[in-house]
């Protein structure tokens, strides 16, 4: 039995079977509801420990459940770790102190792009409490903000409900991500081809640990970057190209990394949207009224290619490289250098992708791989990262994807001094582990049932 292709009378039906299949749903659940309410950034086995159990209790109840029972129990599950997350602060990452700026900004008519928190704190004389307080736990005081469009929105319809409430504000913004992330589902649902042939893919999604906890306990938005992107897809299937620009367009402005598959949706849809793009211009043409007539305000996207580094590949390597030879004039482009790469891999990639017709595994496929290189090439993979590249995974390679969302976990292990002398050694053997089985899985299709 493969990930993807369980027996439907697969069920646990005697005593010992039931009493497994009951424990590893109890563990997933308490796990996942410890991650929620107790684990704290700077203490890894808070972290670690519930991640792995949750993990591996995870991945024996996808071939425990049979068709119908999986359905209910996973929605049963999945429903109630996401209203519990409605209720707690974000524990393991302050990116919602930001939000909460954006947001309050864009209340009082200031464009967030235009300054950064220490710059604006320059300009005013007097704060609320509550913006204070997001100053003083917020990882980004003298950087721009780098949330596009539909973020910004988010941020502000939950500023102006929460009206100066921090807590409200999570509320909220996790209550609009419920929304939107329920609406995407039922609306990639009514396809016909996911219909008949990925309910599977849904149950590997929906209770996720990492999606749950980096989505609904930290409040990142990758997921309903991920989905958009996959509602495009359908549409182009569909020859609806009209919808599919709106939808890739809404998933650029969720979280601008996709734009990166443009090339990518161009090649599939062969030309035929050429009118249709023009909704798309017009809709990614809304960030302008954010950025102004100035570079200065997208700095905070330039420190990506040139500043931050975390939990990287290629990057670090290059880095090592550059230090080694002695070439410091190369330092600051470091993330040029590697996007050249990238997009070297892109046109070759494309160029000898000859798909005969629109076939969904293939196209997520080439998703996948596409995302997943421009991923190794990137300066800075935090855990939240990696969900959008494990979405388009479930499609084609399900068991390099949950891997790769379990390990990515391990690098929590840098925010904690008693263990962050062994970072480095995490990094490696995350990278190589995860490399290492996408070459089997790609090797071994029956392992899910992918066909060659």
């Amino acid at each position: 039995m493969t990930i993807l292709d369980q027996n439907p009378d697969h069920f646990p039906k005697n005593g010992l079977h039931l009493i497994k299949f009951y424990f590893h749903l109890i563990a997933f659940t308490c796990s996942l509801a410890y991650l929620l309410l107790f684990s704290k950034q700077d203490e890894f086995l808070t972290i670690a420990i519930p991640f792995t159990i949750a993990f591996i209790s995870y991945f024996i109840l996808q071939s425990y459940i049979n068709n119908k029972n999986r359905l209910l129990i996973i929605l049963i599950i999945g429903i109630g770790l996401r209203i519990l997350s409605l209720f707690t602060l974000p524990t393991l990452s302050d990116d919602f102190y930001r939000y909460y700026w954006d947001g309050n900004l864009m209340l009082q008519g200031t464009n967030p792009f235009q300054y950064t928190p220490e710059e604006f704190l320059t300009l005013q004389s007097s704060l609320d409490s509550s913006m204070i307080i997001a100053t003083e736990q917020m990882n980004s005081f003298q950087y721009h903000t780098v949330y596009p469009t539909v973020c910004q929105m988010f941020f502000a319809i939950s500023a102006y409900l929460s009206q100066d409430n921090i807590v409200g504000f999570s509320i909220i913004l996790k209550v609009l991500l419920l929304i939107s992330e329920t609406f995407l589902l039922w609306k990639i649902s009514k396809n016909t081809i996911f219909k008949t042939k990925l309910i599977p893919i849904f149950t590997l999604y929906y209770i996720n640990p990492l999606i749950l906890v980096e989505t609904f306990g930290n409040l990142h938005f990758e997921i309903l970057m991920g989905l958009t992107f996959i509602m495009a897809v359908f549409y182009i299937m569909e020859q609806k190209y009209f919808l599919s620009w709106i939808a890739f367009a809404t998933s650029i402005l969720v979280k601008v990394y996709t734009v990166i598959l443009l090339p990518f949706l161009l090649n599939f849809s062969k030309g035929k949207s050429n009118k249709s793009m023009w909704v798309f211009i017009l809709l990614l043409s809304t960030m302008l009224i954010f950025i102004g007539p100035t570079l200065g305000n997208i700095q905070g996207y330039n420190l990506y290619l040139k500043q931050f580094e975390f939990n990287s590949f290629l990057f670090i390597l290059l880095s090592k490289l550059l230090i080694k030879l002695r070439i410091p004039e190369l330092w600051n482009y470091r993330g040029l250098i590697l996007l050249s790469l990238w997009v070297i891999f892109m046109v070759i990639y494309l160029l000898r992708k000859k798909e005969k017709e629109l076939d969904l595994i293939q196209i997520m496929l080439s998703a996948f791989i596409l995302y997943g290189v421009f991923l190794l090439c990137h300066a800075t993979i935090h855990p939240w990262y990696i969900i959008t590249f494990i979405i388009f995974g479930f499609f084609s390679y399900p068991l390099t994807s949950v891997l790769s969302g379990f390990l990515i976990t391990l690098s929590y292990i840098h925010y904690d001094e008693l263990y962050n002398s062994k970072f480095e050694l995490i990094r490696w053997i995350e990278y190589a582990t995860i490399i290492i089985f996408f070459y089997i899985e790609k090797r071994t299709p029956s392992l899910t049932n992918r066909g060659s």
